[in-house]
Parts: structure tokens; C-alpha cells; sequence
């Protein structure tokens, strides 16, 4: 018996042994791998991540979209980094299948750059760079591509870095930052699938910063949905023609986001863009299954926001003044659905769905004051955004009119009688053959859904967008060939599942699935 427990004892410290031994070697291996991701993730906002094998290459220069998104000069670049690593022999054996993050930096000369950084299986021999013809500089290797445009190569151990800047390289090598939270978000999506060509990843507390060398302002107005705080998206890219097209999650952490409110909202069909003008460039429209349920959530984000002591004082003055008491007059008669559109003239408008408005009319009689026999003007000011939060605080007084049990306001009543003429003729967003086959590429349900039409929206790139970035968004081997962009948000216990489509002018297009969300 002794000698049983004897052997069992035994079996059992070999296995401890092992055990130990393997996870140490994963975990080294782990945290070798670690640095081309670090190191990407500290610098971008943008990171992509897709494994190093011919396939990938393959079909990505067989993919005309990424030139229109990225442009003809950085598209030919990379073809040249992977042509030039290609042909070599010695690289290829001790690169091939390893995995390439490739992050999108913002330069100081107001330019995007990208930078890749990868991890081989062995230290790196640096005469296999010889056949590039470097040029070595502060440990640094420029590598000219064609007679223009250049390249630099970085490496340690068996650590590699490549740019199109110079200054992105600098000091790669000494960062001893181990982690970041980008970084740690990434790794806990475990996205690395081979089941799809790449995967993207966002982080939106670098992207103000990313967007800087892009846009005239800042991120205000329609573009402060880019400016969240502690908020990450994480996306698969699948291969189309017709199309570019991103199917994932955006996991938002900040609990003071307005955003947090629609999180455990279930998704629905969206009907309030049915009376939307055909020369409507933009929206974003939210969904909601209750408005009593949902103003909670609201008073929340007022409280988180610091904004709930306002809102009490000025619904409290109105019930004072007029004898109306909005909190229990508005929510009864709000239904399920709100959100704002801008016009291709820059005109912008908010839009809320109501299940009487015949009855909210005579409500708001008192609150009101009479413009023209189907226009009237609040008498005071910010109620709109004490019921709907973000999206209404830029209609601090509006005018408004209520058509067909929707509430339509906007900041001059030209602006309405915009509206009302397209409305009145039947033009209409939804009757246009581009939005139908825009609408066609998404599930039918959204929790929120953002659209931008390409054409109605020129003027307004125009104005946003600076002059290089104008220039190649209004280029045929840019974006004047796209018919629109959509990102669709669907409530996902704490989570959006979400879908981001590019896509371009076609008279037939195809309908991928994109329900099958990784």
C-alpha cells in the first residue's frame, strides 16, 4: 500500500512539473507576443489585426474598396513592403502565418501614417534585409519604394516594426510600457479567428486625436458621437465587392454616456425615416420600447451629468407659469421612436413619434406660440432636451409643427416649411431606389441607426473635411462612387452588436447576412 501512494505521489508531482513548465512557456510566449500588439495599440485609434499568409494579401489586392478607403499612395506602399518581404526567401520562412497588426497613426505633418509591428519564430538575422538596399540612420532602415515614397524598418531580437514615418520608430524599442487598456480590451475580445480576413479594432479615446489631420473641427455637434469616453468597438471584415462591410460589438464602458441608456433595449423596425426629406443627408434615430421606463434611465444620465437640478427648475418654472405639468402631459403621448436629420443644405431637424398628436397640440397650446397656421414656436426653453437628453440640446427654442402623429422641430421655421413642402409632394427619402438598397444591406430592427447619404452630403464634407481629405472623398478613386455609410447598434445584454456598411453605387446588389455576428 505504502508503495501505491508512493507511486501516485510521484505521478502526481510529474504532472504538477509539466503542468507548471507549460503554462510558463505559454505565458512567455504570451507576453512576447504581447509587444506588436502593445505597441500598435498605444499609438492608434484604428488598429487592424489579420495573420501574415498569401491568401490574405491575395484577396486584399483583389479588393478595390480598401484603395478608395485608404488611397491610392498608402495602397501601393504596402503592396511594395509585401512584395519586397515576399520575394525573401529567408523572411518569408520565419514570418509567414504570424500575426501582423497594423495600426493607422496621426503624423505632424497633419497626415494619417500606419505603422505594422509583428513577432517572428526567431531572433532576426539582419542580412536578410540586404536585398532591400538599406539605408541605415539612428538604427533605423529606409527602404525606397519606386522613385517617391519610402519605407523604415525597425527590429530587436526577433521583434519587427515597419512604417511609412520615420518618426514613429523612434523609440519603439524603449517604450517599457507593458500594457494599455487598448490593448487589454483587444486581448479580451479573443478575436483573433481565422474564420475571417482581419479584424478591427476602435478606440474612441484616441480617436479625437486620430481624426485631428482629417477634420476642420472638433468633435461636436453630429460628429460628438465620435467622442465617447472609455468606449471600444471591435469588428470581423469579410471579403465583398460591392461593399465594405464590418460586423462585431462596441462595448461601451462609460457609464455616463448617453448612449448607456439603450443598452439593454430591445431592437425594433424603424418606420420614423418614412418621412424623412429625399435631400436628407444625415440622421441618427433611436429606439425605445417604453417612454416612461426609458425618462428613468434619462434622470439618471441628467443626475450623472450634472444636469438634473436644471431640468427640475425650469419644468418646475413652466408648471408654475403655464399651469402644465410636462412630466405628466409629454410621456403619455411619446411613443417609441426619436432621433435628428440634417439636410444637404445644413438645415437640422429633430423628429419624435407620437401615439396622439392631435391631443399633445392642444397640450402644448399654452407653452406656445402661434407662427403660421401649421407652425408654432416654444415659449421656452430647453424642454426638449429635458425629455430626450443629447440629441435635442441643440433645439434650445425651436419651432415646430406635429403632422401625422410626428413632432418635427428645427431652429427657424423656413427650415420647417422645408419639411412641409417635400412631405407634402411625396419626396421622400424612402421612395428613393438608393436608400431602399442602402436599407436592404441591414436587419430589419435597430436599437440606433446612423445613416449618411453620399451625395446629399457633399456640401457638408465640404466644410468638415480638410482640403486633401475633401479632394480624395469627392474622387473617383475615392468615395464618389459610394451610394452611402450606415452603422446600425442592436442592444446586446450590455453590449451593441453592430453592423458597419460601406457601400457603393450598384443597380443589383446582394444580400449578405449580417446576423451572423462573431
Amino acid at each position: 500500500m505504502k508503495r501505491f501512494y508512493f507511486v501516485i505521489t510521484i505521478l502526481f508531482a510529474a504532472i504538477f512539473i509539466m503542468a507548471y513548465q507549460y503554462f510558463k512557456i505559454l505565458d512567455k510566449g504570451t507576453s512576447d507576443n504581447d509587444w506588436a500588439l502593445n505597441q500598435t495599440a498605444s499609438n492608434t485609434a484604428l488598429l487592424v489585426s489579420f495573420d501574415n499568409d498569401k491568401t490574405f494579401y491575395e484577396i486584399l489586392n483583389g479588393q478595390g474598396i480598401i484603395r478608395q478607403v485608404i488611397g491610392d499612395r498608402k495602397t501601393d506602399l504596402l503592396k511594395s513592403i509585401y512584395e519586397d518581404f515576399n520575394t525573401n526567401s529567408s523572411f518569408k520562412a520565419v514570418a509567414e502565418s504570424n500575426k501582423v497588426f497594423m495600426g493607422f497613426v496621426p503624423l505632424k505633418n497633419k497626415e494619417i501614417g500606419f505603422m505594422i509591428t509583428l513577432q517572428l519564430k526567431n531572433k532576426i538575422n539582419p542580412s536578410i534585409f540586404k536585398p532591400l538596399n538599406p539605408e541605415t540612420s539612428n538604427n533605423i532602415l529606409k527602404i525606397k519604394s519606386g522613385d517617391s515614397t519610402q519605407y523604415y524598418i525597425s527590429f530587436n531580437d526577433n521583434k519587427l516594426a515597419i512604417a511609412d514615418n520615420e518618426d514613429c520608430l523612434q523609440h519603439i524599442f524603449d517604450n517599457k510600457k507593458t500594457d494599455n487598456s487598448f490593448a487589454a480590451y483587444i486581448r479580451s475580445q479573443n478575436k483573433f479567428s481565422k474564420n475571417v480576413l482581419a479584424n478591427v479594432y476602435l478606440d474612441f479615446n484616441q480617436l479625437p486625436q486620430f481624426l485631428k489631420p482629417i477634420f476642420n473641427t472638433d468633435l461636436n455637434g453630429e460628429l460628438s458621437v465620435l467622442n465617447q469616453k472609455n468606449t471600444y468597438a471591435c469588428y470581423s471584415y469579410n471579403f465583398s465587392t460591392e461593399k465594405l462591410l464590418l460586423n462585431g460589438y462596441v462595448d461601451i464602458q462609460n457609464n455616463q454616456s448617453y448612449f448607456k441608456m439603450f443598452e439593454n433595449i430591445p431592437e425594433q423596425n424603424i418606420y420614423i425615416d418614412e418621412i424623412l426629406p429625399d435631400k436628407t443627408a444625415n440622421y441618427a434615430i433611436y429606439a425605445i420600447n417604453d417612454y416612461p421606463n426609458w425618462q428613468k434611465l434619462l434622470i439618471k444620465w441628467h443626475n450623472d451629468n450634472k444636469n438634473a437640478q436644471k431640468v427640475e427648475q425650469q419644468l418646475s418654472l413652466i408648471k408654475e407659469k403655464y399651469r402644465i405639468d410636462l412630466n405628466q402631459v409629454l410621456p403619455k403621448y411619446i411613443k417609441n421612436q426619436f432621433g435628428c436629420f440634417e439636410l444637404n443644405t445644413g438645415e437640422k431637424f429633430g423628429l419624435i413619434a407620437l401615439n396622439n398628436g392631435d391631443k399633445l397640440s392642444q397640450a402644448l397650446l399654452d407653452l406656445s406660440s402661434e407662427y403660421s397656421p401649421e407652425i408654432r414656436i416654444f415659449k421656452e426653453s430647453g424642454i426638449l432636451y429635458s425629455f430626450f437628453g443629447e440629441p435635442f440640446k441643440k433645439f434650445e427654442r425651436p419651432f415646430y409643427i406635429i403632422k401625422d402623429n410626428f413632432l418635427v422641430v428645427a431652429n427657424n421655421a423656413s427650415s420647417l416649411q422645408v419639411f412641409l413642402n417635400s412631405y407634402n409632394n411625396g419626396k421622400l427619402l424612402a421612395a428613393t431606389s438608393a436608400y431602399q438598397q442602402f436599407i436592404s444591406q441591414l436587419p430589419n430592427a435597430s436599437t440606433i441607426l446612423y445613416y449618411i447619404n453620399n451625395s446629399n452630403s457633399t456640401d457638408i464634407f465640404s466644410r468638415n473635411l480638410k482640403t486633401s481629405y475633401y479632394k480624395h472623398f469627392r474622387s473617383e478613386n475615392g468615395f464618389k462612387n459610394y451610394n452611402a455609410y450606415g452603422v446600425q447598434l442592436m442592444a446586446d445584454n450590455g453590449k451593441f452588436l453592430s453592423n458597419v456598411v460601406l457601400m457603393t453605387k450598384q443597380k443589383e446588389l446582394s444580400v449578405d447576412s449580417l446576423t451572423h455576428l462573431p
